[in-house]
């Protein structure tokens, strides 16, 4: 998800999202005159899986965060991250999806 404030108008914005795979899921225009949006869209996470070791003596599971989804989890645990932005730049965060990495049993 994005989060923008912006002096361009509504259509301005949509033509701008044409030719990529961003969606406008709310555009508000404010009293200051700028408009506040949030778009979204899905990206392929191309790197690989990302592997998070709860603590051995812990309440907090191993976590996974991979490519695909071969449970069907829905992949119910999210994290962000992104580069803190420098002053002037927008805040840019990736988001993934996870679950919990249970052991595969050899039975």
């Amino acid at each position: 998800m994005e989060f923008c404030y912006t002096l361009e108008q509504e259509s301005t914005v949509l033509a701008a999202f044409q030719n990529n795979d961003r969606h406008l899921l709310s555009y508000t225009q404010l009293p200051s005159g700028e408009a506040f949006f949030v778009s979204y869209y899905h990206a392929d996470w191309e790197n690989k899986d990302l592997r998070s070791p709860g603590p051995k003596s812990s309440r907090y599971p191993n976590l996974l965060f991979s490519a695909n989804d071969p449970g069907d989890t829905g992949r119910p645990i999210r994290i962000r991250f992104g580069p803190t932005p420098k002053d002037g730049d927008a805040l840019v965060l990736r988001e993934l999806g996870g679950y919990e990495d249970k052991p595969i049993s050899d039975s």
